[in-house]
């Protein structure tokens, strides 16, 4: 389902479908973590993309320890935007895309509803910074603020702006300058005003 939602959202097919690995146990997840890439990597980490050692096709290993459906959707969403931008994006950006195609599926509207409530409070709360690019990764909100930061560029351009953006990338723009192409203003207007933008989007929540 996911592979059909992403298609059709990028207006492109896998060039090379991704696989799917379940994990059953942790303690068979964090070997392969250490094994392929040489470090562990932070409890909250719920799927891998394999692009190495001699794998043929971009390939994913899932914690079972969580939601398998979402993590395979937020990796699978992974491979579609660095197939079609690089990966030359943004942290906050090419997480929170991720994140919001993975949220947006059908049946998942629960946690789309929990990320907006989320990413409201955090920025009511002046936590947010003033710049996207600045926005620790690690930390709880984070996910649910940058996808939300997504959603208000999504609203704004449509899908195929974002599109558009990825396309410029990976024609050799940096993000700022392709966002300034395609919507025809400044990435310093879409700063100025995205934490008021967040902050109004569930309140109460």
């Amino acid at each position: 389902m996911a592979i059909a939602k992403l298609q059709v959202d990028f207006g492109r097919v896998y060039a090379i479908r991704p696989r799917a690995f379940l994990v059953s146990q942790e303690s068979t997840f964090a070997p392969a973590v250490r094994a392929l890439y040489g470090a562990s990597l932070p409890p909250y980490v719920e799927a891998i993309f394999v692009s190495c050692c001699g794998v043929n096709a971009p390939s994913l290993l899932v914690r079972n320890s969580t939601d398998p459906s979402y993590a395979d959707a937020h990796e699978v969403a992974h491979w579609m935007i660095w197939q079609t931008a690089g990966n030359r994006l943004p942290l906050w950006f090419d997480e929170g895309l991720a994140e919001y195609e993975a949220r947006t599926l059908a049946g998942s509207e629960a946690f789309r509803s929990t990320n907006r409530c989320t990413a409201s409070l955090v920025a009511r709360n002046n936590t947010v910074p003033a710049d996207p690019n600045q926005i620790d990764m690690s930390l709880a909100w984070a996910y649910p603020v940058a996808s939300e930061a997504v959603g208000l560029l999504i609203g704004d351009l449509g899908m195929a702006g974002i599109v558009r953006i990825l396309e410029l990338v990976k024609a050799g723009s940096q993000f700022e300058p392709a966002y300034s192409f395609v919507s025809g203003k400044s990435f310093s207007d879409f700063t100025a005003t995205y934490r008021e933008r967040l902050a109004k989007l569930a309140n109460p929540c």
